[in-house]
Order: structure tokens, then C-alpha cells, then sequence
């Protein structure tokens, strides 16, 4: 087997790249391989869900969420969803491939990601989210979520009383 150098080529930008998408890369499922029988099957279990990078900041007032899925054309192929019970935010959606590539065709390097992706957000248990007014915006291949807490009401320290008389 020859290794051709334009194959193994790697820059300084390379590495910051690939640093930045190292989370994107296709995880593969927590399932064995083996069969009922206890052989190796010989196709290999399905890659999982593409797990794109993003940040979470805390706010006093609010969560911000950034998740980079570049390449996805429509937001109406993005899905965010909150879930009350589990206090959690899920991310979902799935990453075309890019078109010119065809069944068959030699990969030498795959790095840019395709497939089912999903990011799950778990929020702290005892906050109150302001389920109306959560919102998502699109734009660039970044996927921005603001996602605003319950203000916390602030008991009254001094209490008039009434006089009766």
C-alpha cells in the first residue's frame, strides 16, 4: 500500500480545525458487536448521532446556548424541543451530505460530518424556565438559543399593617 503525501498533508489550521470539530465526529452506539451466537458480526454496528460542538453560559436572568451544525440549508430541518419533565433542551436534526458524493465512491479523508445529530441540554433541576419566551435563531451554520429563566420573586422585607379603627 502506497501513502501518498498530498493524503498525509497537515497545516497548523488543520489541527485548530479538527480540534474544533473533534465533538462532531460520529460517535458509535454502546452495543456489541457479537451475534446471538456469540460471533462477530461482519458488518459493523451503525454510527450513533453526530454530536456537534457548543457552548452553554449561564446568565443571571438567562441560559445561552450556542451549537454549531453547519451545512444544514433549512432551520426547518433543525428541531428544538423543551421537555418540562426532564428540564432538558434537545437539539436534533440531521447533517446532508455533500453533494457530488456517490455510493461507491474512495474517501480518502472524511472529516466533514453527515447524518442524525443530537445534543441534549440538561438544565439544573430546581430552575424554573420561562417555557413562552425560550427562542432559536439560525444563521451561519450556528444555532442560537436563548432560554430565559422564571425571575425569582423577591420576598417583601418590610410589611405595612393596617390599622383598624
Amino acid at each position: 500500500m502506497h501513502t501518498y503525501p498530498i493524503f498525509i498533508e497537515s497545516t497548523p489550521l488543520d489541527s485548530a480545525v479538527a480540534a474544533l470539530y473533534a465533538g462532531m465526529a460520529p460517535r458509535r452506539p454502546q452495543k456489541s458487536s457479537r451475534t446471538k451466537k456469540g460471533r462477530v458480526s461482519k458488518t459493523p454496528p451503525k454510527l450513533a448521532y453526530v454530536k456537534p460542538p457548543m457552548d452553554v453560559t449561564e446568565r443571571d436572568d438567562t441560559y445561552l446556548a450556542h451549537i454549531a451544525i453547519p451545512g444544514v440549508a433549512n432551520k426547518d430541518d433543525i428541531t428544538v424541543e423543551y421537555h418540562q419533565e426532564s428540564n432538558t433542551v434537545v437539539i436534533s436534526g440531521s447533517l446532508p451530505t455533500l453533494a457530488g458524493q456517490r455510493e461507491g465512491d474512495k474517501c480518502h479523508i472524511k472529516e466533514l460530518p453527515s447524518g442524525n445529530f443530537r445534543r441534549v441540554i440538561d438544565l439544573p433541576k430546581h430552575e424554573d424556565i420561562d417555557t413562552s419566551n425560550i427562542s432559536a435563531d439560525y444563521e451561519h451554520g450556528i444555532l442560537s438559543l436563548t432560554i430565559p429563566k422564571v425571575p425569582v420573586r423577591q420576598p417583601e422585607t418590610v410589611h405595612k399593617i393596617k390599622i383598624r379603627g
